[in-house]
């Protein structure tokens, strides 16, 4: 009796684990949505306070919508802003490399060219 006593208690605590597991992965995953919920309710509430005509109420919540389809939430300029300078040349030629390349200017240039122009304009 003993025995099942203990079975019966360790299931119990597995299974208020994983509840409370599912629980706060499905709170972590609805909270960007929520603060991107919350900027657009804002922005009307600003919109409509400001009397802006309906039009541009429209582009700007269909800019925000644009915002969270591209990013989900997610701000590049935020979430790449603490790395130091050789890197974020780096990754700025990932991210912006094919447009720049489009240009006639830089059409010749080297790859470590494109990272140190983009080094010289980051914005500290």
């Amino acid at each position: 009796m003993a025995v099942f006593s203990v079975i019966i208690f360790l299931s119990q605590l597995v299974f208020a684990y994983l509840m409370a597991t599912i629980t706060a992965c499905l709170t972590n995953a609805n909270a960007a949505r929520a603060r991107f919920t919350e900027k657009l309710t804002s922005a009307k509430r600003y919109m409509a306070h400001e009397g802006f005509d309906n039009s541009l109420r429209q582009r700007v919540i269909a800019y925000y919508e644009y915002l969270w389809q591209r990013t989900k939430g997610v701000d590049p300029d935020q979430l790449f802003r603490s790395l130091p300078r050789s890197i974020w040349g780096s990754v700025s030629y990932c991210l912006y490399g094919d447009f720049v390349r489009l240009l006639s200017i830089y059409v010749c240039m080297y790859v470590c060219m494109y990272v140190d122009l983009y080094r010289a304009t980051l914005t500290a």
